[in-house]
C-alpha cells in the first residue's frame, strides 16, 4: 500500500497494516483506536537485535535512505524507533484521518519523562517517536523509551506490564490513563497474555540453589525472542534477587 509519511510516499505491506487493524473493535472512537493499534504494533513486534548490537558498538546512520526499502523488513519482526514512527503515523493519518507528527528526543535525558523533543526533518534522524493531535488533546506515542526491561512497551505488552510510552502532553491525563485503562485490559483479555499480576507471581524460595533453579525454569518456558528475551531475563534475575534480599549479585551473558 502506498501511503504518504512525513518523510515522502512509502510502500508498506496490505498484509502487515491488515494484521494490526483487523480485529480492532469496531465501537472504538479516534483516542481507542490509537491506543489499539499502538498496543498491536508493540505485541507484534520486537527490537532489532543487530540495530541493538550495532549501536552499542558505535552509533551511526543504519536507515536505508529508501524508506519503503527499510520498512520492509518489518515483515521479519525487525523494528526500530524510526520504524515504528513511520508505521504508527502513517496508519493513523492514512486510514483514520488523525494528525500526527513524528519528533526526535532523547529519552536518557530526562529519564523518560517524555518533555522535550524537536521537530523531524529526517527519516531516521536521532530517536524517533510520535506526537498525536486529537481536538483539545496532544498524545506522545514513545514505545521505546529504553531498548531493554520495563521502559519498552514492546516488552511490556507481551507480558501485561504497564505501559510507559504513552503521555498526555495537553489535554485530560486522568480521561486518557482511563481509556488506556479500557483498551489495555480488553486488549490483554481478548489475546490471553498474562496480566500484570500473574507475570509477576511471587517467588517463594530461600537459597540461592532454589532461585537458580527457578531461574532456570523460567528462561526455558518464555515465550519470547531476540531483545525481549533478553528483557525477561533481566526481569527474572530482578524479581529473583528481590526475593533473596539482595544478598547476591548476577550478571547475564548470552553467547
Amino acid at each position: 500500500m502506498l501511503v504518504n509519511s512525513q518523510f515522502g510516499e512509502v510502500d508498506i505491506n496490505d498484509d502487515l497494516i491488515e494484521t494490526i487493524i483487523k480485529d480492532m473493535p469496531n465501537n472504538y472512537n479516534t483516542l481507542e483506536k490509537c491506543i489499539y493499534i499502538y498496543v498491536r504494533i508493540c505485541q507484534k513486534f520486537s527490537f532489532s537485535v543487530s540495530y541493538f548490537l550495532e549501536e552499542m558498538i558505535e552509533s551511526h546512520d543504519f536507515c536505508l535512505p529508501d524508506i519503503s526499502k527499510d520498512m520492509s523488513s518489518l515483515l521479519f519482526n525487525n523494528i526500530t524507533c524510526h520504524k515504528f514512527a513511520i508505521l504508527f503515523s502513517t496508519i493513523l493519518s492514512n486510514l483514520f484521518n488523525v494528525k500526527t507528527k513524528i519528533v526526535y528526543s532523547d529519552p536518557s535525558r530526562d529519564n523518560g519523562a517524555m518533555t522535550q523533543w524537536h521537530d523531524s526533518v529526517k527519516y531516521g534522524s536521532g530517536h524517533q517517536s510520535v506526537i498525536v493531535s486529537l481536538d483539545d488533546s496532544t498524545i506522545w506515542f514513545d514505545p521505546l523509551l529504553s531498548f531493554l526491561g520495563p521502559l519498552s512497551d514492546l516488552y511490556n505488552v507481551k507480558n501485561g506490564t504497564e505501559l510507559k510510552g504513552i503521555k498526555c502532553i495537553n489535554g485530560n491525563n486522568a480521561f486518557l490513563n482511563s481509556t488506556i485503562e479500557k483498551v489495555y485490559s480488553n486488549f490483554l483479555n481478548e489475546t490471553e497474555i498474562k496480566t500484570q499480576e500473574q507475570f509477576e507471581y511471587p517467588c517463594r524460595f530461600s537459597t540461592l540453589e532454589e532461585a537458580l533453579a527457578e531461574f532456570n525454569k523460567s528462561i526455558h518456558n518464555y515465550e519470547y525472542s531476540d531483545i525481549d528475551l533478553l528483557s525477561y531475563m533481566l526481569t527474572c534475575k530482578n524479581r529473583f534477587l528481590i526475593n533473596l534480599g539482595h544478598r547476591y549479585e548476577a550478571t547475564i551473558s548470552i553467547i
